[in-house]
């Protein structure tokens, strides 16, 4: 692969990536539902322990898709790229074989147009 390619589209991967795990996914689903939540309630949601929750939100985090906010002793987290649950809105449009409508102009204003 030339290298001009992958320093395009490795910030890309990395974030396909950090979604490329169901619990992942959901975490970033309920917090576009939620707006903010704790680990806590992620744990309970997910019915996992909360180092694997907070392994999943840490990957999330690294790659960019997920930010948190300390309050006090608590720490809560909220969706950084509204992108992808949006993305993740046209992902189940299109499995129902429908049109998805653009959730915003990110269309018109990709870089990716052209490549």
């Amino acid at each position: 692969m030339q290298e001009t390619i992958r320093q395009a589209f490795d910030p890309h991967a990395r974030i396909f990536k950090a979604l490329g795990h169901p619990a992942r996914l959901f975490i970033v689903h309920q917090l576009s539902l939620r707006g903010e939540c704790g680990v806590g309630h992620l744990r309970d949601a997910l019915e996992l322990d909360m180092s694997t929750v907070s392994k999943h939100l840490s990957v999330l985090r690294e790659a960019g898709v997920v930010a948190s906010t300390k309050r006090g002793s608590a720490v809560l987290y909220r969706v950084a790229m509204p992108c992808v649950p949006h993305f993740m809105d046209c992902v189940d449009a299109a499995r129902r074989g429908e049109e998805a409508e653009p959730a915003c102009d990110c269309a018109a204003q990709s870089t990716l147009k052209g490549s």
